[in-house]
């Protein structure tokens, strides 16, 4: 584990101290892992608890629609990508004033597990490494532990555990199911009606 991400090596202490843990599985998981088998595999892993990231989306969206009834002719640009975010405050700096000052899926989500599950270490685990930049520079108070799906992909690799008949009937602790399309294509807008 010489060459080894910080966050794999992190994840790795904290299952080995048996740490109560709560994952935060971002919507796009179907690509990478088949369901429910994933959420059976993690809470082998040693996750107690495993939340879809779509329910924080579902937040975003409430506070997106509240901030459009407040101000509805004003222009926003809104969009859960920090790389996104994070172009406009480089690059654009004239258009900052219409980012929109709502919490990302991830934040929204990580929220309410430690409202939820306090005590608990959260770990996102999506397709983006620039979410480890969004948690650590931008809501550090959180202590997001974030994991790209290709480095839990090998920590499964490492810790041999692959889907078991066993893992068929295990479900989410948290659901957002009416945010579950959010990845895709106008998958904010769609959700905001």
């Amino acid at each position: 584990m010489q060459n080894t991400a910080p966050e794999i090596k992190e994840l790795f202490n904290l299952i080995e101290k048996k740490s109560k843990m709560a994952a935060m599985l971002a919507p796009s998981f179907p690509i990478d892992f088949s369901y429910p088998e994933i959420v059976g595999m993690l809470k082998r892993l040693g996750f107690k608890y495993v939340v879809e990231v779509a329910a924080g989306a579902i937040k975003t969206n409430r506070q997106l629609r509240a901030l459009l009834k407040l101000h509805p002719h004003k222009k926003y640009i809104t969009n859960p990508c920090p790389g996104i975010v994070r172009l406009v405050k480089n690059k654009y700096s004239h258009l900052v004033p219409f980012l929109t000052p709502i919490d990302s899926p991830m934040i929204a989500i990580a929220k309410i597990v430690a409202k939820k599950y306090p005590n608990y270490k959260k770990v996102y685990i999506g397709p983006c490494f620039v979410k480890k930049t969004e948690a650590k520079e931008d809501h550090p108070e959180l202590e997001i532990l974030v994991l790209t799906y290709k480095e839990i992909a090998g920590v499964f690799k490492i810790k041999n555990i692959s889907p078991k008949k066993s893992d068929k009937s295990s479900s989410f602790d948290i659901i957002g199911q009416e945010a579950r399309l959010y990845p895709i294509s106008g998958g904010l807008l769609n959700h905001l009606v």
